[in-house]
């Protein structure tokens, strides 16, 4: 392992392993995310709706930004991904008398909370910040141990 001379050449030592190790964690987390979005649809099966598909879509994170010693990126839910097809209002609601002018950030967070009659498996996000912990600490221990 090179060794560094100056504090400004350990500095930039330390930047670029940072940087690689966003990277890393950066690709474990966008992972994650589809893997427990795509658990949503492993349990439940919708008979008042159609599945469109559409939060399978919706796991992003933005490009990895460096400035001097910090780097940073953003992981979330895209409610504009993939919610295109989905009847608003849905007459299979609103013909039995229940709103159906949901935007998709709150079909997101119907689907997270399992309400308003949406089926599948709720929880995604909450776990999928649990394992952003693990992935974070899991990647930076292996790049600065």
């Amino acid at each position: 392992m090179p060794v560094a001379k100056n504090s400004a050449e350990l500095e930039r030592m330390i930047v670029k392993q940072m940087q690689k190790a966003m990277q890393v964690t950066q690709r474990k987390i966008e992972a994650d995310m589809h893997e427990e979005v795509g658990k949503f649809y492993t349990q439940g099966n919708p008979l008042l709706y159609t599945r469109t598909g559409g939060l399978a879509n919706t796991p992003k994170t933005t490009n990895i930004s460096i400035g001097g010693t910090t780097a940073s990126f953003e992981a979330y839910l895209d409610p504009n991904q993939g919610w295109y097809g989905a009847d608003n209002p849905n007459p299979a609601f609103t013909s039995r008398g229940w709103s159906s002018y949901f935007t998709p950030l709150q079909i997101i967070s119907a689907a997270e909370s399992h309400a308003a009659h949406i089926k599948g498996k709720g929880g995604f996000w909450s776990r999928s910040l649990k394992r952003m912990k693990q992935d974070i600490i899991q990647t930076f221990g292996q790049f600065f141990n």
